[in-house]
């Protein structure tokens, strides 16, 4: 088990990286005024102050790798940030959450020292949920633009990509199921069936009105707290010699 003072010290770099990504964006838009250097360069502080004792003092060096394809994934995400603002399209977007959900290989080895299957397996769980919520709100935005031209083929059309991506993570999710069996594939369904369930009657339901954003956004916040409660559930057998 990780010391205190080690998630402490991870907390720190993951905020400061997140904030200096947000200032970064400003800086190469050219918005936020003159102050927006100076903080970038505070939040790269708090980064290299969370991740140096990590690294040199805790000796832990497997965030090394992870913090490469962090920086690969967010440089990645700025670059269609200066192409037109592609960083807000769909894919935009769940290349921007591959960078976040980072944080729980991250995790995985400051908790044990290692980065090895379990911890690759967690971001690929973090990042297939979390690019549910993704797929089902642009499906919402994209009908409401589609407003003025609205009809069923327009609906099949906006609805597609949400369908095919609930589908196919339900049938990675029964396969996944089937292999692991006991209860921890209970738990892993029951952290994800509400999401599939969320998406699939979103989009069997698709109009040009556009749901109230404040009843969205409570219930992803519910929908996040009911995965991360399940997968630590599902995952609570893992053994860590």
């Amino acid at each position: 088990m990780a010391a205190p003072a080690r998630w402490l010290l991870l907390a720190a770099a993951v905020l400061g990286a997140f904030l200096a990504r947000e200032a970064a964006g400003l800086l190469i838009r050219r918005r936020g005024g003159s102050g927006v250097g100076f903080w970038l360069a505070v939040y790269l502080g708090i980064v290299l102050g969370g991740a140096f004792p990590l690294l040199f003092y805790y000796r832990i060096a497997s965030l090394i790798p992870i913090g490469v394809l962090a920086v690969l994934l967010f440089g990645n995400h700025t670059l269609l940030l200066m192409r037109g603002r592609q960083d807000r399209s769909q894919w935009g977007e769940i290349l921007g959450v591959g960078a976040l959900t980072l944080t729980a290989p991250a995790a995985y080895a400051v908790a044990t020292g290692r980065l090895e299957a379990h911890a690759w397996l967690l971001w690929a769980a973090c990042l297939l949920y979390f690019s549910s919520a993704i797929f089902s709100v642009k499906m919402h935005l994209n009908a409401a633009k589609a407003k003025r031209d609205w009809s069923e083929a327009k609906r099949r059309e906006v609805g597609r990509d949400t369908l095919q991506y609930h589908l196919l993570l339900g049938t990675v999710l029964l396969l996944a199921a089937l292999r692991i069996g006991g209860s921890a594939a209970v738990w892993l369904a029951a952290a994800y069936l509400p999401a599939i369930i969320r998406g699939l009657r979103g989009w069997a339901g698709l109009s040009p009105v556009l749901p109230p954003l404040k009843r969205v956004g409570i219930q992803e916040t519910l929908l996040a707290v009911w995965f991360t409660f399940c997968l630590l559930a599902a995952t609570s057998g893992w053994r860590h010699p």
